[in-house]
């Protein structure tokens, strides 16, 4: 096999092949080169399952030695693979298009060696030691549909943003409900703390339990409803040409200077255009309004920071694009590596700290200046 794979081309059989034509037609798009190479992924794409036992026979060394190969090659192959793995696409799917690509069979065992390295990536990634202090730390949930042997139940996933004291974000962990949401929350907090972290300035999330572990594991921070939850409501209850002007009206209820002002912002929008075409939005506000206190009592730049959820709906779409593609989980390894892939293609435009954190750290600092230090 592998001598045969050494072998270079006789001349008479190139002659054959590129005899009438000129360079251009051979190496244009579309040209005899595309052609054959899709004729040859095509052909090797048929052969019987008995070639592709020998040629993945030959070990874990051979596998290894099959991705070099090709990482050397086509750098971005690897990338290609998991990009088409997270889209959700099966294991022969991925194999064809891979070799497609490249003009050459690519071994089922590597593709699967690949998508075995991510998981383990993934593990760890979720296991890492993380910073010692983080100023915010908001917590975020989504459902998906997770399959148990024949039933097919949703289950809520939790992730949590982390923002540096420099300012940038991070994905501190993900989590999946266990039923109990009371031990859910204090094991959350528990394992945050296991990986290293000791301080929270203000923990942002729209539990009840939460608070109560906080009291446990954190007991100086400070829980804050998260705001966003009651924003993202709000708009998906509106069409979407409405809701670019239906966020602008809602900023002005959470970004009113206090409590008071915040209420007779909500009263005016309950009786303005808005509130009267989306008669169930203000409702959710009135019902939740006790909820809020703790909130207003922030200072107006650091709640700025706080009501942004540019990050966190970026980060729910991509891991929702993966999740249609999938459809059920079977395993909490399988969604976290689709979460990490999410995250991993997120963090390249989370490198710098976002626009309101300049004048939010300098508040935190004068908040806190024992426990705060920027930079």
């Amino acid at each position: 096999m592998r001598t045969a794979r050494s072998m270079s081309f006789e001349p008479e059989l190139i002659e054959q092949l590129v005899a009438g034509r000129d360079a251009r037609a051979v190496f244009e798009r579309d040209g005899m080169l595309d052609k054959l190479r899709l004729a040859l992924t095509e052909r090797f794409a048929r052969a019987p399952a008995s070639t592709l036992a020998e040629e993945d026979a030959d070990g874990l060394d051979d596998v290894a030695e099959s991705i070099a190969r090709f990482q050397v090659r086509f750098p971005d192959l690897g990338d290609r693979i998991i990009s088409l793995h997270a889209q959700g696409y099966s294991l022969a799917d991925i194999q064809r298009r891979a070799s497609m690509l490249i003009g050459q069979t690519v071994p089922p065992a590597a593709i699967s060696a690949l998508i075995e390295d991510v998981r383990r990536d993934a593990l760890d990634w979720r296991s890492r030691a993380l910073e010692p202090s983080y100023p915010i730390v908001v917590f975020e949930r989504m459902r998906l549909k997770w399959r148990d042997a024949t039933t097919v139940q949703n289950k809520v996933c939790h992730f949590a943003l982390g923002f540096q004291s420099h300012g940038p974000k991070e994905v501190l962990g993900v989590w999946f409900e266990n039923g109990n949401e009371k031990e859910f929350w204090s094991g959350v907090l528990e394992d945050l703390r296991q990986r290293g972290v000791n301080d929270v300035l203000y923990f942002l999330g729209s539990s009840a339990h939460l608070a109560a572990a906080q009291a446990q594991k954190f007991p100086s921070a400070l829980v804050v409803a998260h705001i966003g939850d009651y924003v993202r409501q709000s708009l998906e209850l509106a069409t979407t040409k409405d809701r670019s002007a239906l966020a602008k009206a809602l900023r002005a209820i959470h970004g009113a200077c206090n409590v008071n002002a915040a209420e007779e912002s909500l009263t005016r929008f309950i009786q303005g255009p808005f509130g009267q075409k989306y008669a169930a939005i203000g409702p959710i506000w009135q019902r939740h309004w006790s909820e809020f206190a703790s909130y207003f009592e922030v200072p107006l730049q650091v709640r700025c920071v706080m009501a942004s959820t540019y990050a966190a709906d970026a980060l729910r779409r991509g891991y929702k694009r993966s999740l249609r593609g999938h459809g059920h989980m079977t395993s909490a390894e399988d969604a976290t590596a689709l979460m990490y892939l999410a995250v991993r293609d997120s963090l390249r435009k989370w490198k710098r700290p976002q626009r309101e954190w300049h004048a939010a750290k300098t508040q935190l600092a004068i908040l806190f200046p024992e426990r705060f230090v920027a930079g």
